[in-house]
């Protein structure tokens, strides 16, 4: 799928839809190659992991990263020039939260790890020490009863 700077704008059938999805993406493009804001902070609230507000953000950009996140066109455009974001969505699917991913790719923090216990028996182990936990301690689901 070939999506553009100008491509039109689907969650906002209205006049002047395009142009506005046209100028979200020179400000957020001009914001990136600026660099007055962390690209870090620009690209989570683009993605609705974050909250643009304009105590973090000028209130234009907090406006175009706010268009950019809700909208459907805008959020294809994110994926053509990163495509790395669709990766990391299908890889988040396979888990029960974002806590749980976290602690099972990172060895940061708390991890999360699955063994056989003796080698028989299915156990998940927290911070390598077998635990037996038998539901996820951030969102309360049951883990299955393999690795992720």
């Amino acid at each position: 799928m070939k999506v553009s700077l100008t491509s039109e704008c689907e969650d906002n059938p209205l006049k002047g839809a395009v142009m506005h999805c046209m100028e979200a993406r020179a400000d957020f493009l001009d914001h990136l190659s600026a660099g007055d804001v962390s690209n870090s902070a620009i690209w989570l609230a683009v993605s609705g992991c974050i909250e643009a507000d304009d105590k973090s953000f000028s209130p234009l950009i907090t406006q175009q990263i706010t268009h950019i996140a809700n909208c459907r066109s805008c959020q294809n455009w994110l994926d053509f020039i990163d495509p790395n974001r669709i990766t990391a969505r299908e890889r988040a699917k396979k888990y029960c939260c974002a806590h749980m991913q976290g602690a099972i790719e990172s060895d940061i923090g708390t991890t999360f790890s699955f063994a056989l216990f003796r080698n028989e028996d299915p156990c998940w182990c927290i911070n390598d020490d077998y635990a037996f936990a038998r539901f996820c301690p951030w969102c309360g689901k049951v883990l299955p009863a393999g690795s992720f």
